[in-house]
């Protein structure tokens, strides 16, 4: 009930639409030092959703498939002061928008992968470069 909660205030999303699938385990936040227990739903009615701007910065759909790519993969650098935070991101093609998507959704959806066993072998080496 939490997570759909911080999906409706985040996003809009209409809770009544989600069947929630289960639970992954605790994930690290490095920069705030957090453990989130990412939940995963399957949306099954989709409803209209805008990003709550003072949580996300913007709210979108991609394709899993496109994800999954090893070619959009690569690793986030966000430099903050004498720190470098480095974690995983996906660089969506432009018929997606050409987002960049990093941070705890990076975090997430790569941890997602790796837990479904559908990660495929990727650059390491691949940085985006965080601008703040």
């Amino acid at each position: 009930m939490t997570a759909l909660r911080e999906a409706e205030e985040e996003t809009n999303l209409d809770p009544s639409g989600v069947e929630v699938l289960g639970m992954l385990p605790e994930v690290h936040i490095p920069v705030s030092n957090n453990l989130v227990t990412p939940v995963v739903g399957w949306w099954t009615r989709p409803s209209q959703i805008a990003a709550d701007t003072s949580e996300s910065v913007e709210v979108f759909r991609a394709p899993v498939a496109e994800l999954l790519d090893p070619a959009v993969r690569g690793t986030s650098v966000l430099r903050s002061g004498p720190k470098t935070f480095r974690g995983p991101a996906f660089q969506l093609g432009s018929r997606f928008g050409g987002h960049l998507v990093w941070g705890f959704t990076g975090i997430l959806l790569s941890s997602l992968f790796r837990e479904l066993q559908w990660e495929l072998p990727w650059d390491t080496k691949r940085e985006f470069i965080l601008h703040r």
